[in-house]
């Protein structure tokens, strides 16, 4: 019972105010603290991440286009059918569009549109659950040790130069983001890489194409983490509370 009193809690809160019925209010359930992340696109080709703190009835968090992986401020409400309004707010503190989303009934998937502020055209927007985690979006690698706004700066930018070097084939920017000894696999076998001149020597063997194309599908931004690091992708990559690569999973 413990276990579900936060969901069963925020039913009765909404019940009492009017807000949604119970089976609308269980897709996402209120859990102050914990913050689910969400990966997807608008309009079938922006590619984008997104972090959300549910707070029956409001709703907190951010979102980010990968492709430029800077944090855009959201605030809203779930609505009384269950639907979930978020206003986007820009650098200067003005509201500047809006989410219309609906939640599948596990709360894993968000499908609905965006719309620009002043404009009468939406774009499709679709986004699938890739975890989550107490914390906030000001501390979401507490868990590996990064406790503040400015360590996930830091790993961010890290894993961003990590992701670029991999990206352009700079061995000596790959190099560099290392914490040495690192654990990676040569030749089918794990081991564990010493110094820069060691990884650059079996650099073709360890980032072969297959491996190379599972860590540019990641973002690097905004990841995913736990007690063991922080993982770039499904876990191809781990980084440290300093941002510097650990364990390379080729």
């Amino acid at each position: 019972m413990k276990k579900n009193l936060p969901g069963i809690i925020a039913l009765i809160y909404g019940a009492a105010l009017g807000l949604a019925s119970p089976s609308a209010l269980a897709a996402c359930e209120a859990h102050p603290g914990y913050l689910s992340e969400f990966e997807g696109t608008i309009g079938g080709k922006y590619r984008i991440g997104m972090s959300l703190i549910f707070d029956n009835p409001g709703v907190d968090g951010d979102y980010f286009y990968v492709s430029q992986r800077k944090d855009i401020v959201l605030r809203g409400t779930i609505q009384a059918d269950g639907r979930i309004k978020l206003a986007e707010w820009d650098e200067h503190g003005k509201e500047s569009a809006d989410f219309d989303l609906s939640p599948s009934k596990e709360c894993n998937a968000l499908d609905g549109v965006w719309r620009k502020r002043g404009s009468a055209t939406s774009l499709p927007v679709h986004l699938t659950s890739t975890g989550g985690g107490k914390g906030g979006t000001h501390d979401r690698y507490w868990r590996a040790g990064a406790e503040t706004a400015e360590d996930v700066m830091r790993i961010n930018h890290a894993a961003y130069t990590f992701w670029l070097g991999v990206k352009e084939g700079n061995k000596k920017v790959v190099a560099a983001q290392m914490r040495y000894p690192v654990n990676v696999s040569v030749g089918g076998r794990r081991t564990k890489l010493k110094t820069s001149a060691a990884l650059i020597a079996n650099y073709d063997a360890i980032f072969t194409d297959k491996y190379r194309a599972a860590i540019l599908n990641g973002v690097p931004h905004n990841m995913s983490s736990n007690t063991q690091g922080v993982m770039l992708g499904r876990g191809e990559v781990w980084f440290n509370e300093q941002g510097k690569v650990i364990s390379l999973n080729n």
